[in-house]
């Protein structure tokens, strides 16, 4: 299990720094349209694909990142009111509804990911495949943590345990 979380904490930590990197860009690139436009009237006409291109792998490999390190949105306020065993059953319910969806999404991104095979952008001809890419990565890194959280809270969690003896 250590060996799978150092994996997966290096995986994700990478996409934490290309999500920053590409934020960086993103930024660069936008001063660089504007200023484009205010100087010299004039517009890239590439700068739209890229940038969205650029902020789908921004956006997903955060994502991954912010599930990783437990940032994600919870409404705990209610789940601590609730009793322990009560709290375990739903914790469990969540990771699976989670597995379940995530793999569902993997599934549908590759197929997309096979069908944008050749395919370009109009303008850019940025393969359609670094649109879809970021999708499989991402719900991979996200699916890979919440098993690994549902991992951990079945052999932390003291209910199961005592279930177990």
């Amino acid at each position: 299990m250590k060996t799978f979380d150092k994996l997966l904490g290096a995986f994700v930590s990478a996409q934490g720094f290309l999500a920053g990197l590409l934020l960086a860009a993103v930024i660069l690139l936008d001063i660089a349209e504007i200023s484009q436009r205010i100087l010299f009237n004039r517009s890239f006409i590439w700068i739209q694909e890229v940038s969205t291109v650029m902020m789908l792998w921004l956006a997903l490999c955060g994502f991954s990142k912010i599930t990783y390190d437990r940032g994600d949105m919870v409404v705990s306020f209610f789940v601590r009111k609730l009793p322990q065993r009560i709290r375990l059953a739903v914790e469990l319910f969540v990771y699976l509804l989670s597995i379940a969806f995530l793999l569902v999404a993997l599934y549908y991104a590759a197929v997309l990911f096979d069908r944008q095979a050749g395919s370009t952008t109009m303008v850019a001809y940025i393969p359609l495949r670094l649109r879809s890419l970021p999708l499989l990565i991402s719900f991979f890194s996200i699916l890979a943590c919440n098993v690994k959280f549902m991992i951990e809270l079945l052999l932390n969690n003291s209910l199961w345990k005592e279930a177990q003896t």
